[in-house]
C-alpha cells in the first residue's frame, strides 16, 4: 500500500511533468492526519485557465492510490475585460464550433462571470459551448442552465 508521503511525491511529480500544469504554481497535500482522508488529495494554488485547473484533478485521479480530490484551484485575476468584449469573443468561439448553431446560443457576460441561454440538441453541444466560453479570456465563471431539446 502507498503511503500518503509517497503518493504526494507522485502527484507532484505527475503535474510537474504535464505540459498543461508544469508552468502552474500548484500546492500539493495529501492525506490529514485521518485514516479516512488517507488518499485524499488537496489541490491549491492559482492557474491562468480553466482547462488547467480541470486538467490537475484529472491527471491526480488516475493516479494509483488516489481516493478523491480536493480541487481548491483558482483561476488568477486577468485584466479588465469588458461584457462586450467577452460576449463577442465567446459568440467567434462558438461559431468555430462545428456541432453547435452558434445564433441559438444566448450569452450574458458581467464581470468574468457568463451565462449561456439556449435549447440545444445534445449533451455534446451543451459540452462544447461551456467549453467555448471557458476558452475566453477574461471568463471566471460559467453558468449553463441550457436545456436539451427531446
Amino acid at each position: 500500500m502507498e503511503t500518503d508521503s509517497q503518493l504526494q511525491r507522485d502527484v507532484v511529480d505527475e503535474l510537474r511533468f504535464d505540459v498543461v500544469t508544469c508552468k502552474a504554481e500548484i500546492g500539493v497535500a495529501v492525506g490529514g492526519g485521518a485514516v479516512t482522508l488517507t488518499g485524499w488529495v488537496t489541490l491549491t494554488g492559482e492557474v491562468d485557465w480553466e482547462h488547467q485547473r480541470r486538467a490537475a484533478e484529472e491527471r491526480v485521479r488516475r493516479l494509483t492510490g488516489v481516493r478523491g480530490v480536493f480541487n481548491h484551484i483558482v483561476i488568477r485575476r486577468e485584466p479588465k475585460i469588458s461584457a462586450d468584449d467577452v460576449r463577442a469573443r465567446i459568440a467567434e468561439a462558438l461559431g468555430r464550433t462545428a456541432t453547435l448553431e452558434a445564433a441559438r446560443i444566448g450569452v450574458d457576460a458581467k464581470d468574468g462571470n457568463v451565462v449561456l441561454r439556449a435549447p440545444l440538441r445534445s449533451w455534446t453541444e451543451r459540452r462544447d459551448a461551456e467549453h467555448a466560453a471557458w476558452a475566453t479570456p477574461g471568463v471566471r465563471s460559467v453558468e449553463d442552465p441550457i436545456a436539451i431539446e427531446g
